[in-house]
């Protein structure tokens, strides 16, 4: 299997050393009684205590009882043997990848908890951003191969310790269908990072390291737009960016930009001075609108817009009306501001939130913390999804995409185990961007309450 870094760090090769003497150990200990006991039992003639037909008898037994002792001594000492060669190259290994991972942290980069090589939030030149996403690239090669090598040290050590006992007659337990099930243990253990020795693997980095660089500020510029109204623009390290406008009476406005300009989502937040109900609406490029409402004495209201015309509407229960909205979404800013479930308020967006920024250096944005929210309720993660840190990992991004890893550069001909070599720069250093998946993030949430 393919641990994660604070899996990693716990694991304790060296107790494996301990229980592998202490194994032998015992099974010689046993072997070493039983052949003592059956030395006495035949040397009872000789001092006249005890001989005949029973005594031979049972020196007969003994002698089979000594047979299997020996035989019990060569077993566990067969899987001490197994134990001990597992636990030098499972802590070579293991000591390997935590070097490096820490050598890197102590640079401009970050080796994430699934092993993904990351540029640091701070602020930085768009320049030194891609200088970064090359040396990241180097990395996360490096990376790769070692973390490759702790599993396969990992399975080799499980297939040795299995092998040594099947030669004294143990039969492994299913471990496929129901007996597997039911039979603790019996399953493999799967890995809980992604595995870059296969495209998926590489797809899945791609993704955590996509969001990382889409909620990670790399620049924030503040003005005074027409004589009075303050405007933030927060920076991504993707290019990706944040408008927060804040105009009109009491309207506050969140543009969401990708890379290349275009516009991914537009969430605003105002409360009518006439009738005092408050709204959030977001808009999505693809023509997806999220229309939420609540009146002063307590009514709440949220329904989608899909693009093919359907109106699915959030029930009652949704945390977005009874739950709280969070303030950071994987670690990211959302600039709502708070909200405390019922008897609160509709979560609004914020500009005083974004001023937490240069504490923070990490911005999600509000139509990130209003679906995780709204899609938390409903989100059932498979084993891929799993392994993706972050937001991605919530909303099924694997599993949406399938076989769209191709198109994201990250497929390949190269041969099993070989790609974390021969990838083009895009599949080890690059990034999914998170605004590509983000900017359908509101028609898959409107789907899921589709009656």
């Amino acid at each position: 299997m393919l641990p994660s870094r604070s899996r990693l760090e716990r694991w304790a090769p060296d107790s494996l050393t301990t229980a592998s003497g202490s194994i032998r150990t015992r099974g010689n200990a046993v072997d070493a009684a039983v052949d003592q006991l059956n030395y006495r039992i035949k040397s009872l003639p000789d001092t006249r205590d005890w001989s005949g037909q029973a005594h031979d008898a049972a020196a007969e037994m003994f002698d089979r009882a000594n047979d299997q002792t020996t035989r019990f001594a060569d077993y566990t000492s067969a899987i001490a043997s197994a134990v001990a060669d597992g636990a030098s190259s499972i802590g070579q290994t293991r000591k390997a990848l935590l070097d490096k991972a820490d050598e890197i942290d102590r640079g401009e980069l970050q080796d994430s908890d699934s092993w993904v090589v990351l540029i640091k939030p701070v602020p930085m030149s768009a320049e030194k951003v891609n200088a970064l996403m090359e040396q990241a690239a180097a990395e996360q090669a490096t990376i790769n191969q070692l973390l490759l090598a702790v599993g396969e040290a990992d399975d080799e050590t499980a297939h040795k310790i299995t092998s040594a006992a099947q030669g004294f007659g143990f039969v492994a337990p299913p471990t496929g269908g129901l007996p597997g099930m039911m039979i603790p243990g019996a399953q493999e253990p799967g890995d809980q990072v992604p595995n870059p020795s296969s495209p998926l693997g590489l797809f899945q980095q791609s993704v955590i390291r996509g969001e990382d660089m889409s909620t990670s500020v790399r620049e924030t510029i503040d003005e005074v737009v027409n004589d009075d109204e303050p405007r933030r623009t927060i920076i991504m390290q993707d290019g990706s960016k944040h408008v927060i406008w804040k105009y009109g009476i009491n309207t506050v406005n969140d543009t969401h930009y990708a890379p290349d300009g275009s516009m991914i989502s537009s969430t605003s937040s105002w409360t009518n001075i006439l009738d005092g109900v408050s709204h959030t609406d977001i808009r999505w490029a693809d023509g997806t609108v999220f229309n939420a409402s609540s009146t002063p004495d307590g009514v709440y209201t949220a329904a989608f817009t899909l693009p093919d015309g359907s109106h699915p509407v959030l029930p009652p229960n949704n945390p977005i009306f009874s739950g709280v909205v969070p303030q950071t979404v994987g670690g990211a800013l959302t600039g709502l501001e708070a909200h405390t479930g019922r008897g609160g308020k509709l979560p609004m967006v914020s500009l005083e939130a974004a001023e937490n920024i240069g504490k923070n250096a990490k911005w999600g944005g509000p139509a990130l913390g209003l679906m995780t929210t709204a899609y938390s309720v409903l989100s059932a993660p498979t084993p891929h999804d799993m392994c993706v840190e972050g937001v991605a990992g919530t909303f099924g991004i694997v599993g949406d995409v399938g076989g769209g890893y191709f198109g994201a550069g990250v497929g390949t001909l190269a041969p099993p185990g070989a790609q974390v070599i021969t990838v083009p720069l895009m599949a080890v250093g690059g990034a999914y961007y998170g605004s590509q998946w983000m900017s359908a993030l509101g028609r898959k949430v409107g789907e899921a309450f589709c009656p």
